[in-house]
């Protein structure tokens, strides 16, 4: 008799553990991502404006100025810097963390990420840094800089094969960083 009871609340446990899931699965908030953040949101705003540059302002500065790091891209102006974040909470944390400098969320709606950014960030971990290590002792400096002229959009570039050997660039944007290839 014992083994017919158990038999038969089975099927009722079943039942409120199958409710208990489909409730679970009813609307639910997907987690703020970058894909998601980029295409379900109309008026995204990631996009920063430094304001009040002098003419001729080196941009290299005004990024570690304002700490613009990770940014997927870095647009300069005459006057003025916009510096595009991946998501718009790191872009409020840049204006908040530095509220000394004339910085504000730009008025216009920043465009959806690009897949293949949102991939290279997922599958790499990409940035506007490029670095290079273990690199041979015939590569000279006038090669790094040759190949990152082919580029373009470089905001700062170091070369050091002294103690470990430092290369690296920095890109204006994180398309530039990536599609560039040494041989």
């Amino acid at each position: 008799m014992a083994w017919e009871a158990q038999e038969f609340f089975l099927p009722s446990n079943m039942f409120r553990l199958g409710f208990a899931l489909r409730r679970l699965r009813g609307p639910h908030t997907p987690y703020a991502s970058y894909a998601t953040a980029a295409t379900e949101s109309p008026s995204l705003r990631r996009t920063v404006r430094v304001e009040n540059l002098p003419e001729g302002y080196n941009v290299s500065n005004i990024v570690d100025t304002v700490k613009a790091n990770p940014a997927e891209t870095i647009i300069p102006a005459k006057d003025h810097l916009l510096v595009r974040f991946f998501d718009e909470g790191a872009a409020r944390r840049c204006v908040e963390a530095n509220k000394e400098l004339s910085l504000k969320i730009d008025e216009s709606t920043s465009p959806a990420l690009n897949t293949m950014t949102v991939a290279m960030l997922a599958k790499y971990n990409a940035t506007r840094t490029m670095r290079l290590r273990k690199v041979p002792e015939s590569f000279t400096e006038s090669q790094f800089n040759e190949i990152l002229s082919a580029h373009g959009g470089v905001v700062s570039s170091r070369f050091d094969k002294s103690r470990g050997g430092i290369i690296e660039a920095q890109f204006l944007d994180m398309p530039q960083a990536i599609k560039v290839t040494f041989p």
